[in-house]
């Protein structure tokens, strides 16, 4: 834990959300509003956190991948694009369907292509930081395909976004002095540092 980190833990229903409003209230008086980040698991999390007095603007407002993604400058999403990767890759495909499901890196995921399983894999070593080197030699010749065809396009995927910002230490969306992060417990290792 950071020297100016601060968590705040309990159990359900002991007031943590409504200490983390307070917190937010007085930093926005404290250093203002605009100095202010505000993260939890949904959007919606996130504006409950806000409360009605601190008036944080909108693009200082979300999930770690929003906030990071913005700072980013709002790229190409490259699973959004991944008819483009079918294309010219169609025995490393991953399924359409699949895009934007959160859980593909669950343990009991169901996977409908072996690009699917590939890029669970490869997100799941990077989210833990692990070695990628230790990846299956099969995943790893399908991440060289993957990331050359996104470097290629200018698109990112779901975690680059927080790997880059974390590579080259872009600030957060308005360069905020506070961030307050809600279901921390959540993150993964990646999204901790």
């Amino acid at each position: 834990m950071a020297e100016n980190e601060f968590r705040v833990l309990g159990p359900p229903g002991t007031g943590k959300t409504r200490y983390l409003i307070r917190q937010i209230e007085k930093a926005a008086e404290k250093h203002g509003a605009d100095n202010i980040v505000v993260a939890s698991y949904t959007r919606t999390a996130a504006a409950t956190l806000i409360g009605r007095q601190a008036t944080i603007p909108n693009e200082n407002i979300g999930t770690l991948h929003a906030l990071c993604y913005r700072s980013l400058g709002s790229p190409e999403i490259a699973e959004i694009n991944a008819a483009s990767f079918n294309e010219e890759y169609p025995a490393s495909a991953i399924s359409l369907a699949s895009n934007g499901k959160m859980d593909e890196m669950a343990a009991d995921a169901v996977f409908e292509t072996e690009g699917d399983r590939h890029l669970a894999t490869y997100n799941l070593y990077r989210a833990k930081c692990m070695d990628l080197a230790l990846m299956p030699k099969s995943t790893i010749e399908w991440v060289k395909r993957w990331d050359l065809w996104k470097m290629r396009n200018k698109f990112i995927d779901f975690t680059d976004m927080i790997d880059i910002v974390r590579i080259i230490g872009d600030p957060l969306p308005g360069e905020p002095q506070i961030g307050i992060y809600d279901e921390c417990q959540d993150f993964n290792r990646l999204e901790f540092r």
